[in-house]
């Protein structure tokens, strides 16, 4: 698909850099010279690459050597942990490296490490070889590895099929083409830099790296300008949090713009009352997606946002699947859920992971047979979350299964308490904990944690007041802790466990 881009527009941008820029002919020549030299280190179908990059413009120059060898990638960002990139190398065991800058040997031990170093490459080098791999749809395209319950990551292992699936299907749905310019923001470690980089590439697209600039609201503001951005795929709380700036700087939202795609965490109804009210708001299409790894990183998108209030709704709908891909609300009995009934969403389709790998047990715990499909080899993936499917189809997320608590006999989803405080006017975001009694002495204790809008000032006093009166008696939080910003993790997500390293708060 890439190649079929690079003949139509061999002399458009497809990458640019801090240092240089990339025609979709230099990447395509390019990338065919370190396929080839990654076919002469012994990569075939099947074999997993260590991808080390500092950057994301070698995160693309990796992605798409690896897949032109035939083999499967594994991004490694150098910012992780020494200890998870390490056990992530011995679990996968690659057949070699690819590294732009040295690769710790405590790491990577003693495999064949490849350099690319783009400052001592030229496209001529190539030559008139390029790779040849005979590629099956069903064969490794990449490892990502997710946290694990126990503690070590779980490597989820994705085909050609699925990564094709994803790269088509986006192109269709969101009409990309070669006049669209995206940033790179992802870290390589995060399979969100896979949906980044290739549905792009296989449209026409510019990307440009932007992951090493650090987004104040002012600067990230300043980057969709100048760099003239017409689609941005950002996490939700990144995108509560530029909504809230905009609107209190009364800026309007960059002309350039044409489609913004918001995702990765719960989206608040509110929020998105507040940006469709912002001058340059109807020129944009605004789009939720949700998606997990072990499906390839967006399975669902809610595409009406725009003519629907969503006003009796705290949270913005997940909504219905992308191409191939299959969605179910399956109840505690195993049976469908009716519309409007809760139960767990089962995800399948074209999207759907092979398993875990090096995890048999794990794996037949989370795929199973699809509910609505009697071949054998049919399967779906176990999601944990909860659902329920609204009159039109499209479905709504109802927090976690394995976050409920129950307090005396009621079950409460604290996603449920996060939407109703973030209707009290002066909280921007909220994260609700619950602390288990072995750590209080016998006494559990809801914990909600809440950054105020710019220039304001949370009334603890009045939202306890605010949350009494709209919630179980039960659910009203009994400590309620301020802070400047909510942390987010290098994934743009919630980083919960930098909530749980907070002292515990005083009663409010």
């Amino acid at each position: 698909m890439f190649a079929a881009q690079a003949r139509r527009t061999p002399d458009a941008i497809a990458l640019v850099g801090i240092h240089r820029a990339f025609t979709y002919a230099e990447l395509h020549t390019l990338t065919d010279l370190l396929a080839v030299e990654l076919q002469d280190a012994g990569v075939r179908p099947e074999s997993v690459v260590g991808c080390w990059s500092q950057d994301s413009v070698s995160t693309v120059l990796h992605i798409l050597s690896v897949l032109k060898a035939g083999g499967a990638y594994l991004l490694l960002d150098p910012h992780l942990p020494s200890e998870r990139l390490r056990y992530m190398v011995d679990d996968t065991d690659p057949a070699c490296i690819l590294a732009d800058v040295p690769a710790p040997i405590a790491i990577v031990g003693q495999r064949l490490v490849l350099a690319t170093d783009m400052g001592v490459r030229d496209g001529a080098d190539a030559g008139c070889r390029t790779p040849t791999a005979a590629v099956h749809p069903d064969d490794l395209a990449y490892v990502a590895y997710t946290s694990g319950s126990t503690g070590r990551p779980k490597g989820v292992l994705i085909t050609h099929r699925a990564v094709a699936n994803h790269s088509s299907a986006f192109r269709a749905q969101f009409d990309l083409r070669p006049d669209d310019r995206l940033p790179l923001m992802a870290p390589p470690a995060f399979d969100m830099a896979t949906e980044e980089i290739l549905p792009p590439l296989v449209s026409g697209c510019t990307l440009l790296d932007a992951a090493h600039r650090a987004p104040s609201m002012d600067q990230f503001t300043d980057d969709v300008l100048t760099s003239g951005y017409t689609i941005l795929n950002i996490p939700a709380p990144l995108w509560h949090q530029w909504t809230t700036h905009l609107r209190v700087t009364n800026t309007p939202i960059p002309r350039s713009l044409r489609l913004v795609i918001v995702g990765s965490d719960k989206i608040y109804t509110s929020k998105l009352q507040e940006w469709k009210a912002l001058p340059g708001a109807d020129a944009v299409w605004w789009v939720a997606a949700y998606g997990v790894t072990e499906a390839t990183v967006t399975s669902l998108l809610y595409l009406t946002a725009a003519q629907e209030s969503l006003a009796d709704v705290p949270l913005v709908p997940i909504g219905t699947p992308l191409r191939n891909v299959t969605a179910y609300v399956v109840r505690d009995d195993g049976e469908l859920a009716a519309p409007g009934e809760l139960g767990e969403l089962y995800l399948g389709g074209a999207g759907l992971a092979r398993g875990y790998r090096n995890l048999p047990e794990r794996t037949a715990e989370r795929f199973v047979r699809d509910p609505c499909d009697p071949a054998p080899q049919s399967r779906c993936y176990r999601t944990g979350d909860l659902a329920r499917m609204r009159a039109d189809g499209s479905l709504v997320w109802m927090g976690r299964q394995d976050s409920q608590i129950k307090i005396n006999g009621l079950r409460i989803e604290p996603a449920e308490i996060e939407a109703r405080i973030q209707d009290f006017p002066s909280v921007a975001e909220a994260i609700v904990t619950f602390v288990a009694p072995v750590e209080l002495g016998g006494t559990g204790r809801l914990i909600a944690y809440v950054e105020a809008h710019e220039h304001r000032d949370v009334d603890v006093a009045a939202l306890s007041a605010f949350l009494a009166a709209h919630l179980h008696p039960l659910m009203v939080p009994d400590d309620v802790v301020v802070l400047e910003r909510i942390p987010l993790n290098a994934n743009g997500k919630i980083d919960r466990k930098a909530l749980e390293t907070l002292a515990m708060p005083k009663t409010s």
